[in-house]
């Protein structure tokens, strides 16, 4: 039996604040997996993507960590992890 995984807690942890980012898996095509993202605490970061659906966690967090990269320069350095 194979289990999917529907939804996802990230915490990003950078030097000024902690955030946390939520997914949740919409729907799957034979393109990707649509995804919603959600941070609370940065509202920039909550959008809709499509990712492969090898590993959601891993190409949200490559996602994230791009944009942190460019938005979030002041920021550095910041840890993403997954907590769910």
């Amino acid at each position: 039996m194979h289990t999917i995984t529907t939804s996802y807690h990230f915490e990003i942890t950078t030097s000024k604040r902690a955030m946390h980012l939520f997914g949740t898996v919409m729907s799957h095509s034979d393109e990707g997996t649509w995804v919603d993202i959600w941070c609370p605490e940065e509202p920039s970061l909550t959008q809709r993507i499509r990712v492969s659906h090898q590993d959601i966690s891993g190409a949200v967090e490559v996602l994230v960590r791009e944009r942190m990269e460019t938005a979030f320069a002041t920021e550095k350095p910041f840890s993403f992890r997954c907590l769910v």
